[in-house]
């Protein structure tokens, strides 16, 4: 989940979306939730750039 959460924040996603939480660990190493917020900067998301900008 790092490499992913990683590789959406190098191309400005907005976020990350996944199918099952219920058996995540509260918090710590192995945290899911934990792993992908140390993954994204979680700057708030201002849009990709474009050729107009």
């Amino acid at each position: 989940m790092r490499v992913k959460a990683n590789y959406a924040n190098q191309i400005g996603l907005g976020g990350l979306m996944f199918w099952e939480l219920s058996e995540d660990v509260t918090s710590g190493a192995t945290s899911l939730l934990d792993t992908i917020y140390d993954g994204c900067t979680c700057q708030k998301y201002e849009g990709k750039k474009t050729d107009e900008d």
